[in-house]
């Protein structure tokens, strides 16, 4: 055909061809057509292609016969079908942008309130999309990530549960002001707190570490870090520098307390400007095992540290014969007023090649951690009280602070196995938090099932009380 084909033209064709006997090249050579024209037309329209002639496909002679045009309401059906498509395909671009906007909404609210509120709500949205509709409660709890049989668990949640679980969470954050006061660990991290009050607390402890920095977060109890480096090491001297023995091939790891002890130089500020903390700790145990606050960097600092250290170890039975001392470059560490003091105990010197800090990690993380972890810099101090806050730090980090490492134990705790942690009571299982009102101190046993120590029932709200007794009547 020369002129162009109109859409009742197409659909003319097209069923002539599903009517008749013609095959497809037969048809396409009668009106001109190009070869696959009728495969094109069958696809864009939707239909579906008379079954195939397997007899070799020759032409036919046919009689013209004239065709009949389908019925307008057809075609009208097909054009309102692809209009009705483009309507619900459109639709869905804007459910799925909603959804898009919805859900980062929810994820900038529960940033900025510091709250999760999918988690928190979800059971109930569950339970309002349920009622009245004949919605399955499986899809639902899917589409919101979380099963059925957690759903149905929060929906029968015991309400006194709730209300024990109220009074647990306002004895941690109890507690952990306790601990925060400026005579136990001010600044005890997430990770310490978390370890004293799964020891203070025994079997009641019933919460995750998600929960517990939660609940940490919300009572403004999370610790800010500042980093400050000053400058304390000066290796452009002319002593003897000596290699390095811990960071070889493989790297040198301790099998017993005294076999190897680092040592470091850190700043502490107070009324006068900085004056400067020698540390050296026991690899194998964490220990501080000497510490001398002097307010310059003179040697005199780093020497009374070191015969500190080797007292620590007299008192305690612990062999250094062969030790490895390992320190930095600096000028204090390499002059022979403390080689000599080394080399007398049958020490060997192991120090940094280079400036990089991770060479002596150990020590650079034990100033950090002291630091941070108590009040002992500040310009508001005299140096003899900046002298007296180092060593309360240094003798609750040896005695009260848990280490993963240690597998929850105090530095103390691994070289004396019965020291006990001044922050958590004796007896067993813990559970000193829990006892009952009115005998005894925090300290106590554990007869009643739901007790508090008093110090801690003085500080509770009216309400965290009325919840309290109702509670203890129950049980």
């Amino acid at each position: 055909m020369s002129h162009p084909l109109s859409h009742s033209d197409l659909l003319r064709i097209i069923e002539e061809y599903l009517t008749s006997d013609l095959t497809k090249y037969a048809t396409e050579k009668k009106y001109g057509l190009y070869q696959g024209c009728i495969t094109y037309w069958l696809r864009t329209f939707g239909l579906d292609d008379k079954p195939k002639n397997e007899d070799i496909m020759v032409e036919q002679p046919t009689t013209s016969t004239p065709e009949t045009l389908p019925p307008p309401s057809e075609k009208d059906e097909l054009q309102t079908l692809r209009r009705e498509i483009r309507e619900l395909k459109a639709q869905l671009k804007r459910e799925e942008l909603g959804h898009k906007a919805y859900k980062l909404l929810v994820e900038i609210a529960e940033e900025t309130y510091d709250i999760d509120i999918r988690k928190n709500n979800r059971s109930q949205v569950v339970q309002r999309l349920s009622e009245g509709a004949s919605r399955s409660i499986a899809p639902l709890c899917e589409l919101l990530g979380f099963s059925r049989q957690a759903f149905y668990k929060r929906s029968t949640h015991d309400p006194s549960a709730l209300d024990e679980e109220a009074i647990l969470e306002s004895s941690i954050v109890f507690y952990c002001k306790h601990l925060r006061s400026k005579d136990n660990l001010p600044k005890a991290g997430f990770r310490e707190l978390f370890l004293l009050c799964k020891q203070y607390f025994g079997e009641k402890f019933t919460i995750g570490r998600d929960r517990f920095c939660a609940l940490l977060r919300a009572n403004d109890l999370m610790l800010r870090k500042r980093r400050y480096r000053p400058r304390t090491t000066n290796s452009n001297h002319p002593y003897h520098k000596y290699n390095d023995l811990l960071n070889t091939e493989p790297k040198y790891e301790p099998k017993r307390p005294g076999d190897l002890v680092v040592a470091d130089i850190t700043y502490i500020a107070y009324r006068g400007g900085f004056a400067y903390l020698s540390l050296l700790t026991d690899a194998f145990s964490r220990c501080i095992v000497g510490h001398c606050l002097h307010p310059t960097l003179e040697v005199e600092g780093c020497v009374r540290a070191l015969n500190q250290a080797f007292d620590f170890f007299k008192q305690h039975n612990i062999d250094t014969h062969n030790m490895i001392h390992h320190s930095d470059r600096g000028v204090q560490y390499a002059s022979a007023r403390y080689t000599d003091l080394l080399r007398a105990q049958d020490c060997r010197i192991s120090m940094t090649q280079t400036g990089d800090p991770l060479h002596n990690a150990l020590a650079e993380r034990m100033n950090n951690t002291l630091k941070n972890s108590w009040y002992i810099s500040s310009e508001e101090q005299t140096f003899e009280e900046a002298t007296e806050a180092v060593a309360r730090a240094v003798e609750m980090y040896n005695t009260a602070r848990p280490h993963q490492s240690l597998g929850g134990k105090t530095p103390l705790q691994l070289l004396v196995p019965d020291a006990p942690n001044p922050l958590v009571p004796s007896g067993e299982g813990g559970g000193g938090a829990l006892v009952p009102l009115g005998e005894g101190d925090a300290s106590g046993g554990r007869e009643a099932a739901w007790g508090i120590s008093p110090k801690l029932y003085a500080k509770m709200t009216p309400k965290q009380r009325a919840i309290f007794d109702l509670c203890k009547r129950s049980l």
